[in-house]
């Protein structure tokens, strides 16, 4: 318990050689041999640090009966070996994603298919990444359609899958999947937002993204002098004085989305209709219960 303790301690300070050490001395004494807690510190840490050889050396000697011969006494049963379970698969994953090793990430989904250990999101969620940083984008968008013919995305799904799309310059197709996520009900982390408002602001839509802070932070005046700003050509690039900042369909969706939460219903209809004038239709499945809901307040 002491030793599995240090393991966590040296974890957690992100000393992943001294947690080795520890752990290589653990393998010595019948006393302190590692169960399946120490296994997972270890694994957690070297995942982190992305020592996928040190890692794999450590599930070999999950797998492995003890080097050195232990006077068990009356326990002449006692085997210590154990099999890998999802905790340290994922910290395997976790090693690839900082190694840039996109192979590993098959080997582990064979491993958990030939065990019958179903993947969480958070395991796919690793997965996405390693495919990620490996500029594999094909493959996030495959394994985030395989999350969702199972499971609900989570949010590191959504942030996995957001960061490919912005990297291949889909802006509205990562808009929409953060839309996605909130229709679903799930909360996406600060980290996330802070990609869409990158995704938005490489795009050359800067107010957009600070529109959809002002509505994400209840700024709803801020957000609505911003449009106005926008609609009367007052937003110009400092880069070319020439080139003003357009409002289009993003940006009429998160201000009306803004007001029908806060049931500002004048506001409503003056987006609405500025929305239908600058050549933006009516979408049904956007809009339709939001403009009943303004029809049942008396608009």
């Amino acid at each position: 318990y002491i030793y599995t303790t240090v393991l966590d301690v040296l974890g957690k300070a992100k000393r992943p050689f001294e947690a080795l050490n520890v752990f290589y001395t653990m393998l010595d004494q019948l006393s302190s041999y590692p169960d399946i807690a120490a296994y997972h510190c270890i694994a957690v840490t070297l995942g982190q640090a992305g020592l996928v050889k040190e890692l794999f050396d450590v599930i070999d000697c999950m797998r492995s009966p003890p080097k050195k011969k232990f006077m068990v006494g009356p326990v002449q049963n006692w085997d210590p070996r154990l099999e890998p379970d999802l905790i340290v698969y994922n910290a395997v994953l976790n090693a690839c994603v900082q190694q840039k090793q996109w192979e590993g990430t098959f080997w582990v989904l064979q491993q958990l298919k030939e065990k019958n250990i179903r993947p969480t999101n958070t395991t796919y969620g690793l997965v996405m990444e390693v495919m990620l940083v490996c500029g594999k984008y094909n493959l996030v968008y495959e394994f985030f359609d395989r999350v969702k013919q199972k499971s609900i995305p989570g949010a590191l799904n959504y942030k996995v899958l957001v960061n490919a799309l912005w990297r291949e310059g889909k802006i509205d197709e990562a808009v929409m999947a953060v839309k996605d996520m909130e229709n679903r009900g799930i909360v996406g982390s600060a980290s996330l937002y802070y990609d869409l408002a990158r995704c938005l602001c490489s795009g050359g839509r800067c107010k957009e993204a600070l529109l959809q802070s002002y509505v994400d932070h209840g700024k709803f005046e801020d957000a609505k002098d911003l449009l106005e700003n926008i609609l009367n050509g007052r937003i110009r690039s400092k880069a070319d004085l020439g080139q003003q900042a357009v409002a289009d369909k993003f940006t009429f969706n998160t201000f009306l989305d803004a007001c029908a939460e806060a049931k500002m219903w004048n506001d409503f209809e003056y987006a609405f209709r500025e929305m239908l004038s600058n050549g933006y239709h009516f979408d049904e499945r956007r809009h339709l219960r939001m403009v009943l809901d303004a029809y049942r307040s008396g608009k």
